[in-house]
């Protein structure tokens, strides 16, 4: 569920997007465009307000702007996601783009993901996208108010510690070691 369920070749300018959406069991919900199906295609000075709220128990490919690219090309400029991502058991989202796939390309210029609230499981989730491989997604002068899912410096999973929770795993990891 999106706005936009499917583009191709689109452009997209100067659009704010507001609400909520509940995806009852449906992966690929964002804020903006559910899939890319082919084309180069272009948002610009847009940005997501949108509630996206998951009934999923596992990965539901949800994101603040763009959920999923199987074909095609998207270039997000002066972009901001600004809404939250809700849904206790669902994960494998992003906070931009939810999945970029083989064969396609995504980049990212001076984006800010600074969501409301994230209540979503955080395994295999990213601030920016999630990508089949290396080299898929550029991100250029983008910046985020709060971290989604793993932080990764030089390809090694780090944890910031922010709250009692994060020192809950930290312990947990220690104590497994």
């Amino acid at each position: 569920d999106s706005p936009f369920r499917y583009v191709q070749g689109a452009t997209i300018r100067n659009l704010r997007v507001n609400g909520s959406i509940n995806s009852d069991k449906k992966k690929f919900s964002s804020g903006l465009i559910g899939k890319i199906d082919g084309g180069d295609n272009l948002v610009e000075n847009c940005q997501s307000s949108v509630v996206i709220s998951s009934t999923i128990a596992g990965d539901a490919t949800n994101a603040g702007i763009v959920a999923f690219v199987p074909k095609g090309n998207i270039n997000l400029k002066n972009c901001r996601f600004d809404g939250s991502l809700l849904g206790g058991e669902c994960h494998h989202n992003a906070g931009m783009i939810g999945f970029v796939d083989t064969g396609c390309k995504a980049v990212l210029d001076n984006c800010l993901f600074a969501p409301t609230e994230i209540a979503t499981y955080p395994t295999v989730c990213k601030t920016f996208a999630r990508y089949k491989e290396e080299g898929l997604v550029t991100v250029n002068n983008c910046f985020y108010t709060r971290q989604y899912g793993e932080l990764e410096v030089d390809a090694k999973k780090c944890l910031v510690i922010s709250t009692a929770e994060d020192w809950k795993k930290v312990q947990e990891i220690v104590s497994n070691a």
